[in-house]
C-alpha cells in the first residue's frame, strides 16, 4: 500500500496495521447509540440508489441482529471508524507516573 502512496507522491501516511479482537457484530452492537448521536448521513433522496453511497446506505440500514446478513462491510465499517476515530481506541494509552511513597517503596 505504501508503494502506491508513493507512487502518486504521498510521502507522508504513516500505515499502521490493526487487528479486530472484537466480533464483528458485538462491535456494531457496542458503537450503534453513538453512531445514531454522532454520524451525519444524507437524507434520502438526495442521493441515487444505483451510486456506492446508495449501496452503502442500503446495506447500512438493512443490517439485522435476528438473521446472518450477506453484507454487512458497511455496518462494520461505521463501528470500526466510531471505535477507533470517535472514541480514540486506537492510540495508544499515556503513561501516568506513580508515587512510588504511596506504595511502600
Amino acid at each position: 500500500m505504501e508503494g502506491k502512496l508513493n507512487a502518486k507522491g504521498y510521502y507522508n501516511c504513516e500505515i499502521i496495521e490493526k487487528y479486530n479482537t472484537v466480533k464483528k457484530e458485538d462491535r456494531i452492537k457496542d458503537c450503534r447509540g453513538i453512531v445514531k448521536k454522532l454520524i451525519a448521513f444524507r437524507v434520502k433522496g438526495n442521493y441515487k440508489n444505483n451510486t456506492d453511497y446508495g449501496r452503502f446506505m442500503k446495506n447500512f440500514t438493512t443490517y439485522s441482529f435476528d438473521y446472518p446478513n450477506k453484507h454487512d462491510d458497511a455496518p462494520d465499517s461505521i463501528a470500526m471508524f466510531v471505535s477507533e476515530i470517535i472514541m480514540k481506541r486506537s492510540r495508544p494509552a499515556k503513561p501516568k507516573a506513580i508515587d512510588r511513597s504511596l506504595l511502600g517503596i
